[in-house]
């Protein structure tokens, strides 16, 4: 059975995480391109707690309010009037240290970051 936290855990005023964190695409797609940002998250501390996930998969994560970049086909850095460049409300879901998810509210949709270890990575491509 996988840890599950207490409120507590996540709401606790001195181990709460603070600041903003930000998700940068490294290798874009045909809306998006390479060093835009996917998502931001202004605030993980207080001020932008939402509240604690009780979905199965979620259990126990905090939810912080988050912003999600979305854009049309050929979006490019200076022509996003063009493209219908624009941040959309999402969720971020913190489930662990290593594993984020974002939930893109407008889309029902769910997407998965985890952590990489690249020294250990590197370790077996070289």
């Amino acid at each position: 059975m996988p840890y599950q936290r207490t409120v507590e855990e996540v709401t606790d005023y001195e181990n709460v995480p603070t600041g903003r964190l930000e998700a940068i695409k490294l290798t874009g797609d045909p809306n998006i391109p390479r060093g835009e940002y996917t998502w931001i998250a202004p605030d993980i501390g207080h001020g932008g707690f939402l509240r604690v996930a009780d979905e199965w998969n979620f259990r126990g994560a905090r939810v912080v309010r988050s912003a999600g970049h979305i854009a049309g086909r050929g979006f490019r850095e200076g022509e996003s009037i063009l493209c219908g460049d624009q941040y959309t409300p999402s969720q971020l879901i913190m489930v662990s240290h290593d594993r984020l998810a974002q939930f893109w509210e407008g889309f029902g949709h769910i997407s998965y970051y985890q952590r990489v270890d690249l020294d250990a990575l590197l370790r077996y491509t070289g």
